[in-house]
């Protein structure tokens, strides 16, 4: 396998930052949270018009594309759960960065969301909040795949919660995060 130099790519025309120093800043993990929260929009808002138009009461010509957007709950659930797992890491990062050592695997690399939320001491979360954060994770986790991990043949397939009322507090939990990763007592700002 050939060696790339990786070292003189970055020279051309101005040094990239290595991995480590986008690892490093809180505003990289939040820039990407908030590309998945506004996946999430998106999303929604597709979903939502077509459920608009279905129920009007005018024609609606069943195509391919309007198929495609009434079942989008799925990709909205793991956008918003993504978003609020990378907003947790931005806020995390923002806390301590360097302990975020080269060729190490990073000290938040988990998807144990709750857990991670307990280490911020600014963070505030409610219990609606809190169970949130937990459906997130285990959206996070199994919300890619039709069944969990290790399917069983004695338990049901986890059903996802309700959608609106996830994302309702599924946004404030994001909003509290992005405050969090950007505070200047965070070391943030």
């Amino acid at each position: 396998m050939m060696k790339l130099p990786v070292q003189e790519m970055r020279r051309v025309g101005f040094d990239l930052p290595s991995e480590l120093d986008v690892a490093r800043a809180w505003s990289n993990w939040a820039s990407v949270a908030q590309e998945f929260y506004s996946a999430a929009a998106v999303l929604y808002d597709a979903r939502s018009e077509t459920h608009a138009r279905m129920h009007s009461g005018e024609p609606l010509t069943m195509t391919p594309r309007v198929i495609a957007r009434i079942r989008l709950e799925r990709p909205i659930f793991f956008s918003m759960a993504m978003a609020i797992e990378l907003a947790i890491k931005a806020a995390t990062v923002g806390r301590d960065s360097s302990r975020i050592v080269a060729n190490t695997r990073m000290f938040f690399a988990s998807h144990k969301l709750l857990i991670l939320c307990r280490k911020i001491s600014e963070l505030c979360l409610s219990d609606a909040e809190r169970k949130c954060v937990q459906e997130a994770e285990e959206i996070v986790r199994d919300g890619k795949y039709p069944v969990g991990l290790k399917p069983t043949d004695d338990e049901s397939a986890s059903l996802l919660p309700d959608l609106d009322t996830f994302l309702c507090t599924a946004i404030d939990v994001y909003r509290k995060l992005m405050r969090v990763a950007s505070s200047r007592t965070n070391g943030g700002g």
